[in-house]
């Protein structure tokens, strides 16, 4: 079985495509990331046969308590995973940075825990690869699509406050005649806007 550390519309399609290759996995079902080793734990009680644990996220808690409990947690799954001799893999949403670091030199030991003990790293895009050998070097390297959700995003709402900072952004860069600029699409939020 394949355990996912976080639930989404990405995990759940990811597993559609596992079941069609008769791989069993799971994705965690806890209320905050740091109870992942516990139900990691519970799954390895009732006798379920994990053979990887995939990290995802690795994003921080503005909450400095919490990202040190992010830290002590995520050791624990390390540590049960070389107990149960579990593989790690880690599909890096972000290969150069996480999405949002409150703590960066937490962000930091966690991320090079599990670059550590991670089998294998995996991109979301065939062409982030030679970015993620440089950066993680001497590990095994490989991309993993999230596949396509039925769809598309239709049912995710617009955040009017983060369109609008697009919005006038774009004016402001219009106004300077010598900005030059790339756009990226994608559904507006909060975590886009450093592009």
């Amino acid at each position: 079985m394949i355990v996912f550390g976080h639930t989404d519309d990405k995990s759940k399609c990811i597993k559609e495509e596992l079941i069609k290759l008769n791989i069993k996995s799971d994705s965690v079902k806890a209320k905050h990331p740091i109870l992942n080793p516990f139900y990691l734990l519970k799954l390895l009680i009732k006798g379920q046969k994990v053979k990887v644990y995939v990290f995802r996220y690795l994003n921080d808690s503005n909450s400095l308590f919490l990202a040190y409990l992010r830290v002590l947690s995520e050791a624990f799954i390390i540590l049960i995973a070389k107990l149960f001799k579990i593989e790690l893999w880690w599909l890096c949403h972000n290969v150069d940075r996480e999405t949002s670091t409150h703590y960066p030199k937490l962000t930091k030991i966690r991320r090079s825990n599990v670059v550590k003990y991670s089998k294998y790293i995996f991109t979301t895009n065939e062409l982030l690869i030679p970015k993620a050998k440089e950066l993680f070097k001497n590990k095994k390297i490989d991309s993993l699509s999230l596949g396509y959700i039925d769809n598309g995003f239709s049912h995710i709402k617009s955040n009017d406050k983060v369109e609008q900072e697009l919005l006038c952004w774009i004016d402001e860069k219009r106004a300077s005649n010598n900005s030059k600029f790339i756009f990226c699409i994608g559904s507006p939020a909060k975590k886009s806007i450093h592009f």
